[in-house]
């Protein structure tokens, strides 16, 4: 059942109740009508408005759902997204490493030694 329901469902139980009370007490038909008539009015547009506050509410609780669920994935996205940045850094320690211990010493470590590819030649010694 959904709240399209709610307001014709509370006419017609309002609408019984009023008419079994005027036939119970002995109204004329024309009194039982017109009660019936105007209570069975009265209450479709109660639960009419009755409807339109449960239907926002119940939009408001899914609009805080989804904001929820979003909020959820990003954070997932984040971490997701700060944990590759860690493997990778990792990947570039190791690397660097394991560069560092192939050429034994590096140039910060050793400043006598001028960096790879910038040796004197024989000629620019004597210049």
């Amino acid at each position: 059942m959904g709240t399209k329901d709610i307001p014709i469902i509370l006419m017609l139980v309002a609408g019984l109740a009023v008419c079994i009370t005027c036939i119970s007490k002995g109204f004329p038909i024309q009194t039982t009508f017109l009660f019936v008539a105007i209570t069975l009015f009265v209450f479709y547009f109660l639960g009419r408005i009755i409807k339109k506050i449960i239907d926002s509410i119940n939009k408001d609780a899914e609009n805080r759902a989804t904001l929820a669920a979003n909020e959820k994935k990003l954070e997932e996205e984040r971490l997701e997204a700060e944990r590759q940045a860690a493997e990778l850094t990792e990947k570039m320690k190791e690397t660097k490493s394991s560069e560092e211990d192939e050429n034994g010493l590096t140039a910060e470590e050793n400043p006598d030694e001028s960096p790879e590819g910038e040796e004197e030649t024989p000629s620019e010694q004597g210049e």
